[in-house]
């Protein structure tokens, strides 16, 4: 059953909410949405014990006093409710009108989960849900103050922090929850619980009637355009019970606005939506629109043609950096950059020829050989920081720029596209230039005539450097390539993709304006012609190429670079198995599967492969297929979808082709594999299952870059390892497994240059990134990285006589 139909039937939904024969700690419980979500449970099945201070009514539960401002109330209440518990429901706020208030009980609520961790009472598979509220809507604005809170762990210095910070609000414990589960949903998910946080609207109660203007109309728009009204408190704690039960254990890790359905995940770059839970429990509309009954959710925008909706005004630079000046092109043509999502132009960027190319070679040419770039570090690193500081005050700038260039999800803006990657990018090489060993001192040698010789090894910038970047991360490459190579003292000609120019332009605006990096160290060169970046890859002036792409055009760089025996580095393509072994936890390693459809699977380090047991393969087909189905994808600008479109019609249709040949080859299309019929425009792609796929089958071995996964049975072990080696690329790689030794041991046999452990994330301005075999040469980031733009000279002279 997919969702769209549990969505016509709500009633098959609290059957599968599976509180039967379960334990339920409800905190807070005397009123509003924890008396609702004690309710529910209680009527689902569930043994409830309800925890409060106030006066509990409920009948058919178990009561205990509780003061959440004392840790020694709180040991002697969870002393009294003895036994291993299967669901905790957090529910205890500040919204009780108490004037004054003194603490936030968000640090009981926390120091309660801390001591039933402690205890080992947490069932495996239990789950947390906490109440934040519309007032945590923000709450990643405010993460410094958040971190700092949070890492006080004990209770009575987090409360005297509170005070002494005036904390002891309403907004700062609702956004405290949203970091909290942020925080920890990954921690304790690879301990078998899963936490979540809703974040209702106003709820319906006397006291919110009381203070109805300045309650009951917070967040009045948002629920206007959703057609939501006001809610009740056992409307809220649907959402939140649900979340906790047995049927949602695919949705691990998200925060929930209940009132519209938009999510932000907890979860590393995992982004399931909550449209469909909200929908199908408080019975309002607006949720999925349009495909089959087999597609994945859909999130479009609610405005019609004849009011559509603005787009966010930017101002992108369209002319080029050459020799320190803003210039256009030299005949003064351009080109148009089209919004992937629209097909719309959205602007114009100046077109290059090649004579504007070669004005840039020459300028980072002389650059090199007549000034000081390249020796000068502290000079370097003074232009490097204000690089980073200007781009920081235009960030928000820049992130509006990349949506609608690139098509990629705003969501995706605060993960890898922008912050993920900013200012990590500069500050690792500005900080490695102080500890690095420019020079190394060897022990003394001898001389050809046996006299002692003092000897040194020399690190030095190579001269020139060519960096070509895609435009699936156009930024996120782009600022490292020129990170590194300007901080290791080479000068630089960046071609960015022409799908993608904007991101590229806006680095040479800023540098141009706003730093003092001297004229000719850093050219910007855009154009529609392909072949404008590979004359960067011919003459002798450039000493090294750095290329971001496909294997396909890696192995032409290599071919017409060798006639001048250029340095290349080559971070090209993959085909990433992840292996779910037959230990591991299915609830969290399940979720990979939602990985392609991040960025509409335009990644090259994507795990496209999701590698089975054999022997639980069609259980875990439908649930893989279940899981997908959940994946929200359409307008990017909406802060609930996950995957917006292909860049391009041209690489829309070579996935459509790719998933045509996988249909004809005898794979077994399972979801998706078409264009999604609720939008007229864009280049969407719906995402998309293949299973009972053998791994020589060309839709597993060829690198789709689109939103496409293959499901593949293994046997053993030895047979994973030998289905993830069995391909000419070798980037990126995973393994599930609960026994981390067999893990790690499965990991050393794949022939990935990155591998992941139960999710873990091995990417970052300071870990090398870079693949085996076809995927490419030389490596990203960290000191490996940092190397590959540096000549090594060995040096040795006399030693003179005392």
């Amino acid at each position: 059953m997919n969702y769209f139909e549990l969505q016509e039937n709500a009633m098959s939904l609290f059957e599968k909410f599976s509180y039967r024969n379960k334990r339920v700690l409800v905190v807070g419980g005397a009123t509003g949405m924890g008396a609702a979500a004690a309710e529910l449970v209680r009527d689902a099945g569930a043994e409830v014990v309800v925890m409060d201070r106030g006066e509990i009514t409920l009948e058919g539960v178990r009561t205990i006093y509780v003061d959440l401002s004392d840790k020694h109330s709180i040991d002697q209440a969870l002393a009294e409710c003895d036994g291993k518990i299967d669901a905790l429901f957090s529910c205890a706020g500040v919204a009780d009108g108490t004037p004054g208030i003194e603490r936030i009980n968000f640090i009981g609520h926390r120091y309660m989960i801390d001591q039933i961790f402690a205890s080992e009472r947490f069932n495996q598979g239990a789950a947390i849900g906490m109440i934040s509220s519309a007032a945590g809507m923000g709450w990643e604005a405010n993460l410094p103050e958040l971190i700092e809170f949070l890492a006080i762990d004990d209770f009575d210095k987090a409360t005297e922090w509170t005070v002494e910070h005036e904390k002891c609000n309403y907004m700062f414990t609702k956004q405290a929850v949203c970091a909290y589960v942020a925080r920890m949903a990954m921690p304790f998910l690879k301990k078998g619980v899963r936490i979540n946080a809703i974040l209702p609207g106003p709820t319906d109660t006397p006291l919110a009637r009381d203070n109805a203007d300045s309650w009951l109309a917070f967040g009045k728009d948002y629920r206007d355009e959703a057609g939501v009204e006001v809610s009740t408190p056992m409307e809220q704690a649907g959402p939140l019970v649900y979340l906790c039960s047995d049927a949602a254990s695919v949705v691990s890790g998200i925060t929930l606005i209940t009132d519209v359905g938009f999510t932000s995940s907890a979860v590393s770059d995992v982004f399931p939506s909550a449209k469909m839970i909200v929908n199908f429990l408080r019975g309002v509309g607006g949720g999925a629109a349009g495909g089959s009954s087999n597609a994945p959710q859909v999130q479009r925008s609610t405005a019609t043609k004849a009011d559509k909706p603005k787009l966010p005004e930017v101002n992108p630079e369209t002319r080029m950096l050459i020799d320190g000046k803003l210039v256009e092109a030299e005949n003064g043509a351009t080109f148009n950059n089209i919004n992937p999502a629209t097909e719309e132009v959205i602007g114009a960027v100046a077109d290059a020829t090649r004579a504007d190319m070669q004005r840039a070679i020459a300028a980072a040419r002389r650059a090199f050989d007549e000034t000081d770039w390249s020796t000068n570090r502290d000079f370097r690193k003074k232009c490097l920081i204000q690089l980073r500081d200007a781009i920081m005050e235009e960030r928000e700038e820049l992130r509006e720029q990349l949506i609608q260039e690139a098509g990629c999800p705003r969501m995706s803006t605060v993960r890898q596209q922008l912050d993920a990657s900013f200012p990590e990018a500069l500050d690792y090489p500005i900080g490695l230039m102080d500890r690095f060993d420019w020079e190394v001192e060897l022990p003394d040698g001898k001389g050809s005539q046996g006299e002692p010789n003092a000897r040194r090894i020399w690190k030095e910038p190579m001269g020139v450097v060519g960096a070509i970047v895609p435009w699936n991360f156009p930024f996120e490459v782009a600022i490292n390539k020129v990170a590194q190579a300007l901080a290791t003292g080479n000068t630089l000609v960046l071609k960015p993709a022409p799908d993608t120019p904007w991101s590229a332009t806006f680095i040479g605006r800023i540098a141009a304006e706003k730093t003092d990096i001297p004229a000719g160290v850093l050219n910007v060169v855009t154009s529609s012609d392909h072949l404008i970046g590979e004359a960067l890859t011919m003459p002798p002036a450039v000493d090294v190429i750095s290329f971001t792409g496909s294997t396909s055009v890696g192995q032409r760089i290599m071919e017409k670079g060798a006639a001048t025996m250029k340095r290349v580095f080559l971070e090209l393509g993959g085909k990433s198995a992840n292996i779910v072994l037959d230990d591991a936890n299915l609830d969290s390693a399940l979720m990979g599967a939602l990985a392609v459809c991040f960025h509409a699977g335009q990644g090259c380090g994507i795990p496209t492969r999701m590698l089975v047991p054999k022997a639980r393969y069609e259980e875990i087909a439908a649930r893989v297929k279940g899981i997908m189905q959940m994946a929200p994808y359409g307008d990017p600008q909406r802060a609930d979808v996950m995957m917006g479109p292909l860049v391009s019609a041209k690489q829309r249709d070579r996935v459509l082709n790719l998933i045509d040949i996988g249909v004809a080859e005898g794979a077994t299309l399972a979801l998706g594999g078409n264009r999604p019929s609720a939008f007229e425009n864009g280049y969407y792609v719906e995402p998309t299952l293949f299973t009972h796929v053998d791994n020589k089958m060309t839709i597993a071995q060829e690198e789709i870059f689109g939103p496409v996964l293959v499901l593949i049975p293994f046997e053993d072990d030895d047979d994973a390892v030998r289905i993830a080696n069995e391909s000419r690329y070798g980037l990126v790689g995973s393994v599930n497994s609960t026994n981390i030794d067999r893990a790690m041991s499965v990991a050393r046999r794949i022939r990935a240059g990155v591998m992941s452990i139960n999710g873990a994330y091995a990417h970052g301005a300071d870990i090398p990134f870079g693949g085996y075999k076809f995927s490419g040469i030389g490596r990203q980031n960290g000191e490996a990285g940092f190397n590959q733009y540096l000549e090594t000279k060995s040096i040795a002279w006399p030693i003179p006589k005392k």
